[in-house]
């Protein structure tokens, strides 16, 4: 590889280290680092209503959900159709917290860090249940199963009353180093929240 990362005019990799480097040059480096800091600190210049913030808040859970979809289908090159039940899984685990334990609970407004860890693990966790049999599956056969999943997943949620049918589920408002996350900075706290998991997990994959 050429000894200047920042006239490089192409990438000639003489070991597997070389070629498994996330920045290949110190221009490209340089362009995520200079579009991490735009991620950041547009909302403190360019500030929006929350309606806006919520469709941006909306935006980045997709990012989170296409990242792990990116998984089976990129990498893998196997079709999933039944990845919107693993994703809702993760967030029915908060609701069911909050059916059980109330949605003021400390739990769920103090320690909600740890909430997005466990809903996480116990989606990954129905994602090994439905894995593990589907492992010598592929093509429309993966996807059958998949959309089956997906299926019992959105019976279950439509039909059971400890889920409300599906219906809304309140959640207590979140409390950070400043205090309670008011109504005016919901979204614009998620934001910055839902930025740094999308950090953490493309840095991960």
């Amino acid at each position: 590889m050429s000894a200047n990362t920042w006239l490089a005019t192409g990438n000639f990799y003489t070991t597997y280290k070389q070629e498994q480097k996330t920045f290949f040059t110190s221009l490209d480096r340089s362009v995520f680092t200079f579009f991490l800091i735009i991620l950041f600190a547009w909302p403190l210049f360019f500030p929006l209503s929350n309606k806006f913030m919520l469709v941006i808040d909306n935006t980045l859970i997709a990012v989170v959900a296409v990242m792990g979809l990116n998984l089976v289908t990129g990498f893998a090159g196997l079709i999933s159709i039944g990845h919107a039940a693993f994703v809702g899984i993760g967030a029915y685990t908060v609701a069911s917290f909050c059916r059980t334990m109330g949605d003021t609970h400390i739990i769920i407004t103090h320690f909600w860090p740890l909430m997005i860890i466990l809903s996480g693990l116990v989606g990954a966790g129905f994602g090994a249940i439905v894995g593990l049999p589907a492992l010598r599956l592929k093509h429309l056969y993966l996807a059958i199963a998949t959309l089956s999943f997906q299926m019992i997943f959105q019976w279950v949620i439509n039909f059971m009353t400890f889920f409300n049918q599906g219906q809304t589920i309140s959640v207590g408002r979140v409390f950070w180093f400043t205090g309670k996350v008011g109504r005016k900075d919901h979204y614009f706290f998620w934001y910055y929240a839902i930025l740094v998991v999308v950090m953490f997990i493309a840095n991960t994959v």
